[in-house]
Formats: C-alpha cells, sequence, structure tokens
C-alpha cells in the first residue's frame, strides 16, 4: 500500500487513508510543516488549523509546525486527521507578480519518516489554502 500526496488546494472533504506502518505503533507521531515562498520581495503570512478526530489541537506556529506529537501511533487508528494552512503573500519590495508557495508536510514516527515528505506547490492565487484531511490506518507493511 502506497500513500498518495495528502496535500491539497482544493477542500474536497474526502478523508482518504493514510498508512502507517504497525513497526510503528509504539512510537509518537509527530507532524511537521514547512512553507516556503517562491521569489524575493514577498513576506508570507501562515494562519494553520489543526484537528483530530473533530478536536482542535493547541500548537505553536513558528510560523510553522514543528514537531506536533499527535499521539502514539496505535491510539491514532481509524482517526481522522484535518489540517489546512492559509498562507497569503504581501509585497515587500518585490515585482508584482505574485509567488508560487512550496508546502511540505512531514509525519514521523519517534525520529523515523513514516512515509515520504510530501510536497505542493501552489499557483499564483492569494491567499491559497492548503488541505490535508486523512483518517490514519495501521497496516502490516506500507
Amino acid at each position: 500500500m502506497e500513500n498518495q500526496n495528502p496535500i491539497k488546494t482544493k477542500d474536497t472533504i474526502e478523508c482518504p487513508d493514510f498508512f502507517i506502518s504497525k513497526v510503528f505503533q509504539n512510537k509518537k507521531m509527530y507532524l511537521t510543516t514547512k512553507t516556503e515562498l517562491l521569489s524575493e520581495g514577498w513576506k508570507l503570512h501562515l494562519i494553520h488549523g489543526l484537528s483530530l478526530n473533530g478536536k482542535p489541537q493547541d500548537f505553536d506556529p513558528t510560523p510553522d509546525i514543528v514537531r506536533k506529537c499527535i499521539g502514539k501511533c496505535k491510539d491514532l487508528e481509524g482517526f481522522q486527521f484535518y489540517l489546512t494552512t492559509k498562507a497569503s503573500r504581501m509585497r515587500d519590495g518585490g515585482d508584482d507578480n505574485v509567488p508560487k508557495v512550496k508546502y511540505t508536510l512531514r509525519f514521523e514516527a519517534g525520529d523515523e519518516l513514516i512515509d515520504k515528505e510530501f510536497t505542493l506547490t501552489s499557483t499564483d492565487k492569494n491567499p491559497v489554502t492548503f488541505y490535508t484531511y486523512i483518517t490514519l490506518k495501521i497496516v502490516e507493511e506500507l
């Protein structure tokens, strides 16, 4: 089973399965995001929203989310994970062309990647919202 890139720029409300290998079941799961402007002369403003099984989660966006502990993998089986990140760009001496934004999402179990890092690059639409809606599933192997 292979995980598809869970990041979207449209709110589809779909919540596909995101597979976590059983070897990680006793480790804590961590979330990290990275948001980058692909042109200079602009500033980035981020707003994140995160919920797990319908319950809002507290975290410290700095401005991205850095190793937010979500819980022990085996305790997250079947949970729905919802993350939205709204990225607004403001001109700060740059040209008039709104830059694209590269968004990276990383899930770790302990210090190991659960899967690859997922990335998505936006269009020049400003602001842009990145959506990640998934259902967490423990499987024998990926």
